[in-house]
């Protein structure tokens, strides 16, 4: 019996033949553990973001008063900053900004779809009640499948007319308050298209003259 199983041991093919006599299936190797994407998991902790950039949007042919006319895509990166490769943000998720009044409909839709809770849609309910008329809202999700939206992960706006003046970068109980949006990207050429303006932050010494926060390191 020994002499066979060191045979099998040896052979491929009769080993092949022993398991499928025996009605044994071979265990396939696992498979190779992709790095994780940026898309399809929640935005990392305040305490975590190494980098945050902010690019805001204006698509006017949506219309003056339309739902969906302002967006903003937001990018964070959490790794030392020797190491961080702009290219490849950890995180990066685009949110539409929302009025509060056009946010309360969107909730009520969201709870049709079991998008969100209703425990959380009654917090962003409270929430929208106390905030000011030039103050947009946007709920940070995912559309991989469906859609759904991360509990307490959200973007307030304020808004000087149709450009962004600021943002509250609000995840899991703990806030980000970033100014100073420029019309130009890190490289200082104009942004083009429905981008308008950009705001990056740097948490942590990066590149001289990246970042466009006051308080930027």
């Amino acid at each position: 019996m020994r002499g066979f199983l060191e045979a099998c041991k040896n052979d491929d093919e009769m080993a092949a033949t022993v398991r499928a006599v025996l009605g044994i299936r071979q265990t396939p190797a696992p498979a190779a553990i992709s790095p994780p994407s940026p898309h399809g998991m929640p935005c990392p902790s305040v305490a975590d973001i190494t980098l945050l950039m902010a690019t805001f949007y204006d698509n006017p042919e949506k219309g003056e008063h339309a739902a969906a006319r302002f967006k903003l895509t937001i990018e964070a990166w959490t790794e030392e900053p020797s190491c961080i490769r702009l290219s490849d943000p950890d995180f990066k998720r685009t949110v539409t900004l929302r009025s509060a009044k056009e946010t309360r409909k969107q909730i009520k839709r969201l709870i049709r779809l079991n998008s969100i809770t209703q425990a959380y849609a009654d917090e962003l309910t409270n929430l929208l009640n106390q905030i000011n008329d030039d103050v947009r809202f946007g709920l940070i999700g995912d559309k991989f499948p469906g859609t759904s939206y991360y509990p307490h992960q959200f973007v307030l706006a304020s808004m000087d007319g149709i450009l962004v003046t600021s943002i509250v970068f609000s995840i899991d109980g703990d806030h980000m308050r970033l100014e100073g949006f420029v019309p130009g990207d890190e490289k200082g050429a104009l942004l083009s298209g429905k981008a308008k303006l950009q705001v990056r932050h740097a948490v942590e010494p990066y590149r001289p003259g990246w970042a466009t926060t006051e308080d930027a390191a």
